[in-house]
């Protein structure tokens, strides 16, 4: 299920009812060899295996059967439902002790339909058309079968693989004019489930941009960004005269990094957080506010231009930093052009292509395909 149930009032149903209203075209392209575009012109598009008819019969039984003790509210059977495989039961059992009235709302529901679904790793998941004596709704519901088929709260659990999932499963809502076939000699990463082995048909991404490699001494440069900008020299200069100033006033560094919001990107704030992958031992994303995305600038010693593209107007680059103390990170930096400046759009770290460019999945990609830049 999507989100985190709130802990007032009906806690799992009712708070979804919204969702239908978002999701409201239906899904009448085969998916199968089909990808949805993620960045303009299927520069970076997606995947995943259309669950066959067994598959489901056994995840609509599967979700049937929690639904009848779900409406009962009987909370050691619903507990029950779930799998102690990836840890979902554990975690359901430890809610409901806190929130016993969690399915309350449950009781509501007249009947149920599987729409769309998928097959991921040994999971089924799909979005479930729910009538409720209150309306409809459609909510991502994901089961996993290792024998019987059991429910599983996956989507409860934020993770990086699970993320992506949902917004792939929240793209398909509208996929059909997504669609394209998926690029052939495109290079390719699969993302697997987080919480059981890496068995059974991945979430596949295809990427079509050719590998750059170019070095250069900094970040901001017009060689560097690839794009001309009334305002680079400018913006350089600000994250230079921080190194002046990191160390010695919190004060004067706050105000050069005000000026560099409001000078250098649109729609970052002072609290904006910036996702970064973090490629020194385990790839992991980390966020950076633009304070300590600033300080991290001001200390590179070395910039490698990995990638770079055109995503609907927006100028796509992905560098690698390298820092003094042996540490690397890779960084998206997405540009758009005003008036002759350039800025750095914020908003882009939020889409479905800015979310996985800056995924640990990605980086790993990358590493993997370039061994020669990380070492």
């Amino acid at each position: 299920m999507t989100q985190k149930s709130d802990k007032k009032g009906n806690k799992h149903f009712g708070i979804y009812l919204y969702l239908i209203f978002l999701y409201m075209v239906p899904f009448s392209v085969n998916a199968e060899g089909y990808c949805i575009t993620y960045a303009g012109e299927g520069k970076l598009s997606a995947s995943m295996q259309l669950a066959h008819d067994q598959a489901r019969e056994n995840a609509s039984k599967t979700i049937i059967s929690f639904v009848e003790y779900a409406k009962k509210n009987n909370t050691k059977q619903i507990t029950n439902r779930f799998s102690r495989i990836d840890g979902s039961y554990d975690y359901v059992e430890k809610m409901l002790k806190e929130m016993p009235d969690k399915y309350s709302s449950f009781s509501g529901i007249k009947s149920l339909k599987l729409e769309e679904a998928f097959e991921w790793g040994k999971y089924i998941v799909a979005w479930v058309d729910y009538l409720h004596k209150r309306g409809r709704a459609k909510l991502l519901e994901s089961v996993l079968c290792t024998n019987p088929c059991q429910m599983s709260n996956i989507f409860e659990r934020p993770a990086e693989s699970e993320n992506l999932v949902s917004r792939y499963m929240s793209l398909i809502r509208t996929a059909a004019k997504h669609m394209k076939s998926c690029p052939g000699g495109a290079n390719t990463f699969a993302v697997y489930p987080t919480f059981i082995k890496p068995d059974g048909p991945p979430l596949k991404f295809y990427f079509t941009p050719k590998f750059n490699g170019k070095k250069y001494k900094k970040l901001f440069s017009t060689k560097a960004l690839g794009v001309k900008g009334n305002n680079i020299r400018s913006c350089a200069s600000l994250i230079e005269r921080s190194r002046r100033v990191i160390d010695q006033s919190m004060s004067d560094l706050q105000i050069l990094v005000n000026k560099f919001v409001s000078q250098c990107a649109i729609k970052m704030t002072q609290n904006s957080l910036v996702p970064i992958a973090d490629i020194t031992g385990n790839v992991k994303r980390i966020f950076m506010t633009p304070v300590a995305l600033i300080g991290t600038l001001q200390k590179v010693k070395e910039v490698n231009l990995l990638y770079a593209f055109n995503d609907s107007g927006i100028r796509v680059g992905i560098y690698l930093l390298s820092l003094p103390d042996g540490s690397k990170k890779i960084i998206v930096i997405p540009l758009k052009q005003h008036n002759g400046n350039l800025f750095i759009d914020w908003s882009y770290y939020g889409t479905a292509s800015g979310e996985l460019l800056s995924s640990a999945a990605f980086a790993n990609f990358v590493k993997e395909n370039n061994a020669s830049y990380f070492e």
